[in-house]
């Protein structure tokens, strides 16, 4: 069984990422559902790609293709690298947020998330074409996480593509996130680089002297600003292009890429190279001959001398900001991260806001004008929100599964009176909303699909709500950030056109005489009105720093409203237009902050340069192919693995699936030379169901494996002796997602499994020895979950998981037993107010069985801090404090009782080191319970307690997942009790 989980690990590694409006005259109308994707998938073949789409999203495939075809040339000739194959592209319009993964393995692959960003996604608006950004930065990592050289490229060709084979994945994210973004910028009009998001977030760190080190930044962090490996990275890749050169940049990872693994850290003949393994830190606790670049320089002395340069540039940068007269405003609220998007009700007496943040999810939040009063209204993916004009209610989007796949974003309405909320839509993709004055409509930008977006109106009275479509987009324009005119005769809204930055634009509710007020050579964000009318108020980065604006309609002109040195975002008016109320930037994330403001006594906006850079896109001249999408193109594997174990036990692994992962199994076969037998095993899932809207996964396991039981049974002079069987398994299961949300999940799995035991350890006569035979049995099961995890947080919080399974073996099934089983764990997770993520877990495991009784194989086996199971036909529940399996039954019942909490936030390693420390926290707890066949004696219990610490950890950059190391002191009472130190291992993916 273990060999079939092994050979997962060949799809362990994903490299994350990471003109004027066209308006429609006569608007279309539509339900408020959505449209369900078609699931029919087609494949387009280019020179260098394969492109996979539904057949509703032919266009932008088409797109697609010729964009990434230009990309490939313009990236080949920085990254010469020779792909053996092109590359995959798959086209999943599933998720209403702007993204992009890549992955060698299997495959070069990329995925594709085709919408535009949002004010939600701030960092990534910096583009005048957005689809083109994420497949230059996808691929940039396609090209660097293939490169083989040396060594490596002989292994990949025997071995094939495996992890082993791809020696630049086990390289600091940093590099690798922050070169794509060097390429996105360097390759694109706009870029990451080019924009003033990361520029903001190192302006705040290091003014306000909490520069993140490279161990931080190499991991990312759980405080802000979290994904360090992109903001660092970035800026830092920049830092040594502009001082050494790019091309010394890209022998980085040509370095790397010779690397034969572990024991050497790179090969003779390149030990002169800038680039060095990351193995090589493990040998290397005094960084004197470590990871090094440019003129032998350690990457650490690398970093401090950035962030000096950085240091001189941004206190000349405050100096000139300071020569005009900085805004006051004061900071309403404390919590940091990304607390944005304040409005004032429209009495002027509450300002509603959206905050989310390592302790706590999204949420919908209510305060008064001076901060006070503040209180949790919702929780949920909240993006964006509106004030009714009575201020009785607010609608806003939020991002919520739609039939248990899509991630979709739809329109809801908070009753502030009752507490209750309303569904307006489902599954539309409806984002920005804004309520008209007169109450009776919503405006909203909607995610068309296939790249589109278009702006559309719901009536509120209208007996079938239905929607009517104001644009109707095909050139991957998008909308969002809709407002109203006070008096219902203009609507404002942010369209991002190809060629130029997010600009806002004034029209008609119908959506005609569309016009544009802001200038597309900078970013124009987040448009709201003046209580008057004259003024359009709006966020731009016209300044290099993000900073408030407004347009007047009598002269033209636009004025600066506010100057800050973070940066302020989503500004607003009060109802007396006195008061500007905005989110605030500074090293600790997003805050709300309000100000004084005089709008006619505002300094005219000064004149700037177009921070766009001068590039023409070509559009190459390729054929294309189509085709009906076929999993057997893809599905073979790429690699085989050989194993061999101390046990004598030795073979070779396969693993594969289809690029639309429709299909996924793994294969091993061997020889066990100590017991002269085979093993074999095979692990098949299907989930081609989903790709038709239905969330089901049909899975086949099966296997013959000899399984090893250490000390199991006494011989006739008492002795325990280790004891050997043949286990062969086949199990057939199906499992489908119930309900999903972001809250709460809801699964089932209806499975039949026929397993047979033979003995294959020699026994000396005498003594009752395990029984044989086979158990075909069918079962049921169920799991209910919906506890909320944060980011800062150190376990599971605020809600419950159900585990509640039914299995019975019949004779009907092939059985020699009849056994019927019931086991249920429960588990509540209470946060205490003692401080934050202190937690208190109550958990109840147990269950019931009847039928035949098989000897050594009692159904329930209770005791030990939670081994593996040593039958898989047992069910092993741990109590801490006794040894493990040492009570054994047809029924049992534990209850435990665990306080949880945090020691130390310690978010840091040994500077570039492949170890990243996360979080030390404690815990005190108490087990008891026991296995019994007969009646129950609540007196027979057995009761033990400790107490241990959990340390949770990265190694190798986050590629092989997280780690948590647990270390604990148990105590059980009663003469069964001992004492014992328990080490255990939990990996965190």
């Amino acid at each position: 069984m273990r060999n079939i989980l092994a050979g997962a690990f060949v799809l362990a590694v994903l490299v994350l990422l990471p003109a004027s409006p066209a308006f429609a005259q006569e608007g279309r109308t539509g339900s408020v559902r959505g449209k369900v994707p078609d699931g029919s998938w087609r494949t387009l073949e280019s020179e260098h790609f394969f492109v996979h789409f539904t057949e509703d999203s032919q266009q932008l495939a088409v797109q697609v293709a010729d964009i990434a075809e230009d990309v490939h040339t313009r990236l080949s000739k920085d990254i010469k690298v020779e792909l053996s194959d092109r590359t995959h592209i798959v086209v999943l319009d599933w998720y209403d947020s702007v993204n992009g993964l890549a992955t060698p393995l299997p495959r070069n692959t990329i995925r594709l998330y085709p919408v535009g960003p949002g004010l939600s996604e701030l960092e990534l608006t910096f583009t005048d074409d957005w689809l083109r950004m994420i497949i230059t930065h996808e691929y940039a990592h396609i090209l660097t996480l293939d490169m083989a050289d040396g060594v490596q490229s002989v292994l990949r060709k025997v071995f094939g593509r495996s992890v082993g084979t791809i020696p630049n994945i086990f390289m600091p994210v940093w590099i690798h996130e922050g070169y794509a973004v060097y390429n996105e910028t360097k390759h694109t009009r706009g870029g990451r680089i080019r924009g003033p998001y990361f520029d903001m977030i190192l302006r705040a760190a290091v003014l306000e002297k909490k520069f993140n080190t490279m161990s931080q930044a190499q991991a990312g962090v759980d405080s802000w600003p979290m994904a360090t490996q992109y903001v660092y990275g970035a800026m830092f890749c920049q830092y040594l292009a502009d001082r050494f050169g790019e091309e010394r940049l890209l022998e980085i990872f040509r370095g790397q890429s010779c690397v034969l693994g572990p024991v050497v850290p790179w090969l003779p003949g390149q030990i002169e190279a800038v680039a060095i393994s990351a193995y090589w830190l493990l040998l290397d606790p005094v960084g004197e001959n470590g990871l090094r670049v440019f003129s032998r320089l350690p990457y650490k002395k690398l970093w401090a001398q950035w962030h000096a340069a950085l240091k001189a540039r941004y206190e000349k940068q405050r100096a000139e900001v300071e020569k005009k007269k900085l805004t006051f405003s004061r900071r309403r609220t404390n919590t940091g991260y990304r607390t944005v998007e304040p409005r004032f009700s429209p009495d002027g007496k509450r300002i509603a806001y959206i905050s989310r943040g390592g302790d706590r999810r999204t949420q919908l939040r209510l305060m008064n004008c001076f901060g006070q009063d503040d209180r949790l209204l919702y929780h949920g993916g909240i993006e964006s929100l509106s004030w009714s004009p009575d201020g009785k209610k607010i609608v806003f989007a939020m991002l919520d599964f739609w039939r248990g796949l899509y991630l979709y974003s739809d329109l809801y309405v908070y009753e502030l009176e009752s507490g209750a909320v309303r569904r307006l839509t489902r599954g539309l993709r409806a984002r920005t909303p804004a309520w008209s004055p007169d109450g009776k409509k919503i405006l909203f930008a909607v995610n068309s699909g296939s790249g589109n977006s278009d702006l559309a109106m719901l009536e509120l009275k209208a007996q079938d709500r239905q929607v009517t479509y104001l644009t109707q987009t095909s050139d991957m324009s998008f909308y969002s950030g809709c407002a109203w005119a006070p008096d219902g005769k203009k609507i404002a809204f942010v369209q991002l056109v190809p060629g130029k930055l997010q600009q806002v634009c004034v029209a008609n509710p119908d959506g005609s005489d569309a016009q544009v007020v802001t200038d597309g050579r900078a970013q124009a964000l987040a448009p709201s009105w003046s209580p008057d009318g004259k003024y359009l108020l709006f966020t731009s980065s016209r300044t290099g720093i993000y900073n408030i604006f407004a347009y007047s309609f009598e002269s033209k002109e636009t004025v600066q409203l506010t100057n800050v040195l973070g940066g302020a975002l989503s500004g607003s008016l009060s109802p007396d237009g006195g008061t500007l109320v905005f989110a605030g930037y500074s090293s600790d994330g997003w805050d709300i902050h309000t100000a004084p403001v005089k709008i006619k006594n505002a300094p005219k906006a000064q004149p700037f340069e177009s921070l766009l850079a001068d590039m023409k896109y070509e559009r190459p001249v390729h054929t294309c192919t189509t085709r009906s999408y076929s999993a057997a193109r893809t599905i073979l594997p790429t690699a085989w693995t050989p194993f061999v174990y101390d046990t004598g036990e030795f073979g070779a692994m396969v693993a594969g699936t289809d690029i639309l992962e429709k299909h996924f199994y793994t294969l091993h076969l061997g020889y066990n030379a100590s017991l002269d037998r085979p093993v074999m095993g095979l692990l098949y899932d299907y989930e081609g169901c989903k790709y038709s809207g239905v969330p089901l996964t049909a899975s086949v396991k099966a296997y013959r494996q000899p399984v090893f039981f250490e000390d199991l049974m006494e011989d006739i002079a008492g002795e325990y002796v280790d004891y050997w069987e043949d286990q062969s398994v086949l199990d057939v299961s199906l499992a489908a997602s119930v309900w999903r949300s972001t809250e709460t999940q809801v699964k089932l799995a209806l499975g039949c499994e026929h397993k047979r035991f033979e003995r294959v350890s020699h026994l000396e006569p005498g003594g009752t020895v395990p029984g044989t035979g086979k158990l075909g049995s069918v079962y049921l099961s169920g799991l209910f979950k919906n506890v909320k995890l944060y980011r800062k947080g150190i376990s599971a919080a605020d809600g419950r998981e159900v585990g509640l399974s039914a299995k019975s073996a019949l004779p009907s099934l092939g059985s020699d037993y009849r056994i019927n089983s019931l086991t249920l764990s429960w588990s509540e997770y209470v946060s205490v107010g003692l401080a934050d993520h202190h937690v208190v877990m109550v958990r109840v495991t147990g269950g019931a069985s009847d039928g035949d009784i098989i000897d050594k194989r009692s159904f329930f086996q209770v005791g030990g801090p939670g081994q593996a199971l040593p039958f898989s036909s047992a069910e092993l529940i741990p109590l801490r404090g006794f040894k493990a399996n040492k009570f054994l039954g047809t029924h049992a019942a534990v209850v435990t009782l665990e306080y949880r909490f945090p020691l130390w936030l310690i978010e840091g390693g040994p500077a570039t080191r492949p170890v990243f420390f996360r979080k030390l926290s404690g815990y005190l707890f108490a087990d008891s319970g026991n296995a019994w066949s007969g009646p129950m004696y609540l007196r027979k219990f057995k009761t033990g307690a400790g107490a241990g610490l959990r340390l949770t950890t990265d190694f190798f950059y986050q590629r092989l997942g997280g780690f948590a190391l647990d270390v604990g002191f148990a105590h059980g009472f009663g003469r069964d009790g001992i004492d014992h130190i328990y080490f255990r291992v939990t990996f965190l993916w």
